[in-house]
């Protein structure tokens, strides 16, 4: 019989620091880490008999900063997850790392645990920009972690990037592109800063040049010429790659699929149900101690028609689009003739140009579905 295939995510909520512009749940008290990963052990161990219908086909270790996990505690995890789950044999498994937090050691961990793509947040090539930004690296210490990845072996790379960072040009960023193709990495995500309020740029804003909406909006379109000229297809609208180098388990979040999360502030999406553990670490150990469910934050079952809305909204952030019913191939007509969504071979789209105003577009297209 064949089985469902399902996505699992681990959110490893410690960092060095908190960046300037990170609204994601981390922590710089590492002191519990070895309690976090227990609880993490055990809880993977009481959702598995949930999931004997189903073979894992992606794993991914966020954060955070995975690399702080001890290497002995991350493969502590991971043999869990192949202990108690039935995992593909073209399994994806991608680690989050940060420069400066990785060593051989954690390198080793990785390999004997089938990590096969790794995540690099290099952010900028630029150090002034990395200081701006709260970064605890250099360009150089970002080199050094990169090329330590590479020579191990690791043969799908993606390397995060940022634009719209304060003060900064197209020509400051035409750098950092330009230095981050030198590397051919497999992957590229370039995600615009965006200014969450329970932040440090949040709470001071006042003090920073950012640059304005146009300036975004023509650093985005400039990633995306360049990296189209160096062989990376966009097939989402941050995230870029060599062709066959799309992340799969990221695709499941936009195409719907099913993913289980496990940790402090992970989300999952299983048979229709959309279900958030609380941002609070003690109480997620704590509870996974003496209960077999964390608590939660959000818990809700996806009704038909918010299933169809996500499919729009979701399915649109891919270059591939989504085949449209009548009403929305009516809705977005104008759209079309005014050059920000298009058709490809049948399957309803967004245009580059599209992708800056898609959240007025999408905005439009729900509302004239309630209509």
């Amino acid at each position: 019989m064949k089985k469902n295939k399902l996505g699992i995510y681990i959110h490893v909520p410690f960092c060095v620091r908190k960046c300037a512009y990170c609204d994601f749940y981390s922590l710089s008290d590492r002191s519990s880490i070895s309690l976090y990963a227990d609880a993490v052990v055990k809880q993977l161990g009481e959702k598995s008999g949930e999931f004997e219908a189903y073979t894992v086909d992606t794993v991914f270790f966020g954060g955070g900063t995975p690399s702080l996990l001890p290497p002995e505690e991350f493969e502590k995890i991971a043999s869990v997850i192949y202990k108690n789950f039935d995992t593909d044999s073209d399994l994806e498994f991608s680690a989050e790392v940060n420069p400066a937090t990785v060593t051989n050691g954690h390198l080793d961990a990785f390999l004997r645990s089938g990590v096969n793509r790794v995540s690099v947040g290099m952010q900028s090539a630029l150090d002034a920009e990395l200081r701006t930004l709260s970064r605890i690296h250099t360009f150089d210490e970002f080199i050094s972690t990169y090329d330590l990845i590479r020579n191990r072996g690791i043969k799908n790379i993606n390397i995060d990037l940022m634009y719209g960072i304060p003060d900064q040009t197209i020509e400051t960023l035409a750098e950092t592109l330009e230095k981050t193709v030198a590397l051919s990495p497999e992957h590229i995500s370039a995600y615009g800063l965006k200014i969450e309020p329970d932040t440090y740029f949040g709470r001071h804003t006042d003090e920073y040049s950012f640059p304005d909406d146009d300036l975004q909006s023509d650093m985005y379109l400039y990633i995306c010429s360049f990296l189209a000229e160096k062989g990376y297809e966009r097939y989402e609208f941050s995230n870029f790659a060599k062709p066959g180098y799309e992340c799969r388990h990221n695709l499941k979040y936009w195409n719907r699929d099913e993913y289980l999360g496990i940790g402090p502030a992970a989300a999952s999406f299983i048979g229709g149900k959309r279900y958030t553990y609380t941002r609070d670490l003690d109480a997620y150990i704590n509870n996974v101690q003496f209960k077999a469910e964390p608590e939660l934050e959000e818990s809700r079952y996806i009704d038909n028609e918010e299933a169809e809305n996500e499919r729009i909204m979701l399915g649109l952030r891919l270059t591939k689009g989504i085949v449209p019913d009548d009403g929305l191939i009516s809705s977005s007509e104008q759209y079309i003739k005014d050059g920000y969504m298009k058709y490809n071979g049948g399957r309803l789209c967004f245009t580059e140009k599209g992708v800056l105003v898609s959240n007025y577009i999408l905005s439009d297209l729900i509302t004239d579905r309630k209509a």
